[in-house]
């Protein structure tokens, strides 16, 4: 899959690790306190916060940023009934982009990241992170995604939400909301701290670049009368700037569309 970079965006979120990996603040002496975790091998020297490596009596690198932040879970809506177009000018080709582009700019800023989909699948089974050479580290998430097909099942599977460990920031790359949906976005919404999402505005894929307009607009809307950050995202829109409006909207409390809402 195309992987475009992002920039950085603060996203809000709760800490979520635990044990050895779980990041430590220490006071820095001044009027901010300094988030860092354990030392880890390829780690950039220039990264050291020395007094509080001094403190804790081994290395500690101080996080880049997002210091509330340790897991997202980012899910694709990988159903057919969900999407337009076919083969690589396909909206779930498009979303399959938003998602590896997503995936490797959150393993970057130092996030645990998961890949599930719409058919209940935990790809890989684990939770990937930075430890080294971030080619290595996101390879497997970029794999899953470049042989991920559609799944013809109409509805959003959660088993995925039984197996613990995702109330973290939730980052979902949604298609076409239906009413049935709403149910299921409602439950991912409470399962988490934090839940943003891409909507694609798929009838965009099926009437060339025009956009879809309303009916996007309202599933925003609705999103963001349930608790979710979410901004709508067209073939033409760069996906720079679409995660920048993400960014925007979870700092605002407002959520960008494409047409006003109409009344729900």
């Amino acid at each position: 899959p195309r992987v475009v970079p992002l920039p950085v965006v603060p996203l809000s979120g709760v800490w979520t690790g635990s044990g050895d990996n779980r990041p430590r603040a220490f006071a820095s002496g001044s009027a901010e306190d300094v988030v860092v975790r354990e030392y880890r091998r390829g780690d950039d020297l220039r990264r050291v916060h020395w007094r509080s490596s001094a403190h804790a009596g081994e290395l500690m690198v101080r996080r880049e940023e997002q210091p509330w932040q340790s897991r997202a879970t980012l899910f694709l809506d990988n159903r057919k009934i969900a999407h337009r177009g076919t083969g690589a000018a396909s909206s779930l080709e498009h979303a399959v982009s938003v998602a590896a582009s997503v995936a490797v700019h959150l393993v970057q800023r130092g996030f645990t990241v998961r890949l599930v989909t719409a058919a209940g699948v935990d790809h890989g089974g684990t939770w990937h992170e930075q430890h080294g050479a971030l080619s290595a580290e996101t390879a497997p998430l970029l794999e899953s995604l470049a042989v991920l097909k559609d799944t013809s099942h109409p509805h959003i599977d959660l088993k995925w939400l039984h197996e613990g460990g995702h109330a973290g920031l939730l980052i979902a790359v949604l298609g076409d909301v239906g009413e049935h949906d709403k149910p299921v976005l409602t439950r991912m919404r409470h399962s988490v701290a934090s839940a943003m999402a891409v909507v694609l505005d798929v009838p965009s894929w099926s009437r060339g670049s025009e956009p879809g307009g309303l009916g996007t607009a309202q599933h925003t809307a609705w999103l963001g009368a349930h608790g979710w950050r979410a901004v709508a995202c067209g073939p033409q829109d760069p996906l720079p700037s679409v995660w920048q409006d993400l960014g925007v909207a979870a700092r605002s409390g407002t959520n960008r569309s494409q047409a006003p809402a109409a009344p729900l």
